[in-house]
């Protein structure tokens, strides 16, 4: 009988502890294939989008990993901001969803991820709903959903490199 008590007990304090970690967290998955990425970002329904570059002139042992923040704060580090309109909208969603900027299921290594552009998406009610954070030094992407409490971070190569590039140049994102 000790051994049930000790057995329920223990059952219903790892669940009672995964419920709490998971409603206060994200699931960070961290590496996940890039059509993981698509699904929940196509499936991601957003209003305005605003475009940042951040980290900028910041050392790499001082840096923000992400531009927004579990609490939904912005990186302090933010600037440069730009408010897309539908047009450059479509644009970003076109690049995000062209499968050929990724070469891998998963990420072939974790790379620097020092992010020096990001993007942020907001539901109708103008509350952050995601964010997109691209690092153009390793060419990763790290994809965050706060309504599905999720994250994803993928590689992107090749021509992925040149798109997005021409992405953080043409939204005047780039860190002087």
């Amino acid at each position: 009988m000790k051994y049930l008590l000790v057995v329920f007990s223990t059952f219903i304090l790892n669940h009672s502890y995964s419920q709490y970690y998971n409603y206060k967290t994200k699931s960070h998955d961290l590496f996940c294939s890039y059509n993981r990425l698509l699904k929940e970002f196509n499936s991601m329904q957003f209003d305005v989008v605003e475009g940042y570059s951040f980290n900028c002139g910041r050392s790499e042992t001082a840096f923000d990993y992400e531009l927004v923040d579990l609490d939904r704060n912005i990186s302090k580090t933010a600037s440069n901001k730009r408010v897309l309109n539908k047009e450059e909208r479509n644009m970003l969603s076109k690049l995000i969803n062209k499968k050929s900027n990724y070469t891998t299921s998963f990420p072939d290594s974790k790379g620097c991820f020092y992010p020096r552009m990001g993007f942020i998406f907001y539901n109708k009610s103008h509350e952050i709903i995601a964010h997109l954070d691209i690092c153009l030094e390793c060419n990763q992407i790290l994809y965050e959903n706060y309504l599905l409490h999720s994250s994803c971070q993928t590689d992107f190569y090749e021509k992925g490199v040149n798109r997005f590039n021409y992405l953080c140049s043409y939204f005047k994102l780039k860190c002087p």
